[in-house]
């Protein structure tokens, strides 16, 4: 349906702008390594560093090169596939390597304590698949009520196992659907944590970068350590970013299951 096509998009452009945010990043690697490359140059004409350092910090900007390259790559083939599904026809842009920028919808708020109870009485109530199998529980039992007056139809008996088949299908969808929801609720509240614990961790890198350059540049500390905290704080950046967008999407999902039917069952 439109909810469900309209949610497969927003997802759709989300991957996108989270891929668009890996590229910023690969572009955020690279100008590091180019400064830690011409503090190497400038160490190396000074007699501090070996030839093989300075080696090791070009070579360092290559690979963040390469990395740009390898995102810019990736990116287009999002945008071909999304434009391909929603029916795009002018991909030049696209194939000049020009990317347009989409709206990120991004609204990560944690769910809080939650009466898992009511959200599952409410979302019974308006879950389409429920309905449906509901309507065929009622019509299965109108038709047995009233077999009688159904002169040619099925069998007493057959009317009676398609009630039963309608009520056995209604009932195991509706737990199911409160199973699910219990489910996608523990996995929101696990990710509020995985998030609360990396942005601690964020910050504590953030105190320490500006520290662990100035020991670089001073030549305390070697250059492993710069890369690695740099390193460390970019890794949980994105991470970050993409564990607030898969919490933002269960949290649609959550509150809205049908988007995602999987406690369905067949008839």
């Amino acid at each position: 349906n439109e909810e469900q096509t309209a949610y497969s998009i927003v997802n759709a452009m989300n991957e996108i702008s989270l891929k668009q945010v890996e590229v910023e990043s690969a572009k955020e690697a690279l100008a590091q390594a180019e400064k830690t490359c011409e503090t190497d140059r400038l160490r190396y004409e000074a007699g501090a560093i070996s030839r093989r350092e300075l080696i090791e910090s070009e070579a360092a900007v290559e690979t963040a090169e390469q990395q740009i390259h390898t995102k810019e790559t990736e990116l287009q083939g999002l945008y071909l596939s999304f434009y391909g599904t929603i029916g795009e026809e002018d991909l030049s842009a696209l194939k000049e390597g020009t990317f347009p920028e989409l709206e990120f919808h991004l609204n990560y708020e944690p769910v809080g304590e939650i009466d898992i109870e009511a959200a599952f009485r409410e979302a019974k109530e308006n879950d389409p698949y429920l309905w449906y199998l509901k309507n065929s529980m009622d019509n299965a039992d109108f038709k047995l009520q009233s077999y009688e007056y159904n002169v040619g139809g099925k069998s007493y008996e057959l009317t009676q196992m398609d009630l039963t088949r309608a009520r056995i299908n209604y009932n195991a969808t509706e737990a199911n659907l409160k199973t699910t929801m219990e489910s996608r609720y523990n996995q929101l509240l696990q990710l509020e944590n995985q998030i609360a614990s990396l942005e601690s961790q964020e910050e504590t890198l953030r105190r320490n970068i500006d520290t662990v350059r100035t020991l670089y540049e001073a030549g305390v500390q070697p250059r492993s350590a710069l890369e690695e905290v740099l390193q460390n704080r970019q890794s949980i950046e994105d991470s970050l970013l993409s564990l607030k967008v898969s919490h933002s999407q269960l949290r649609e999902l959550f509150e809205k299951p049908y988007l995602a039917p999987e406690y369905m069952v067949s008839e």
